[in-house]
Order: structure tokens, then sequence, then C-alpha cells
């Protein structure tokens, strides 16, 4: 099983391939009411799990981890340059961001 995960402080939104029948599906987990660690307990067999770097996610790693699945944190991926200009403007005329 490989599942992504969209992680937020109070809830997540997990994305799912089951590599074995092939069977897809998406739900919303709620933490304050227990359900992803319902969600990871009611898994058969040890899945992949992948999610963004974020704050505030260390419980859930450990969770992961305690629960035998194996985690992959990635790095925010931008989908092209950012620039910013200054933030002072110079000679009258307004900053662009």
């Amino acid at each position: 099983m490989i599942i992504g995960c969209d992680f937020h402080p109070s809830w997540q939104q997990v994305s799912w391939l089951d590599t074995e029948t092939g069977e897809t599906g998406e739900q919303k987990l709620v933490h304050a009411e227990g359900q992803a660690q319902q969600f990871y307990q009611a898994l058969s067999g040890a899945a992949l799990i992948g999610m963004e770097a974020t704050g505030n996610s260390q419980w859930f790693v450990e969770l992961i981890e305690d629960l035998g699945h194996a985690i992959w944190i990635g790095m925010q991926r931008r989908s092209g340059p950012v620039t910013c200009a200054s933030r002072r403007p110079t000679s009258g005329t307004q900053p662009t961001f």
C-alpha cells in the first residue's frame, strides 16, 4: 500500500493505492477524533506513507513508525522560480511581489 498524506495540524487528507489489488481511494482524517490512528492501525501489512515536511507532525511520524509502516518526508517542490522585488519603494515606485 502506498499512501500520500496532506498533513495539517488538526486533520489530514490521504490518498492511497493498494499495490496488490489496484484499488485507490481518498479520505479526510480528523486527528482529535482518532481517525488517523484508526486508519493506519487497520491497514493489513506495512504501508509506505509519503508526506511533505511540515511542523507539528512528530507525533504522527512516531505513530506511523510504531505501527510498522514506513514514512518518507520530502521538501516542498516549487513549480517555478520565485522572485521578489525589494520591499522598499525607490523614487516613488511601488514594490511588486
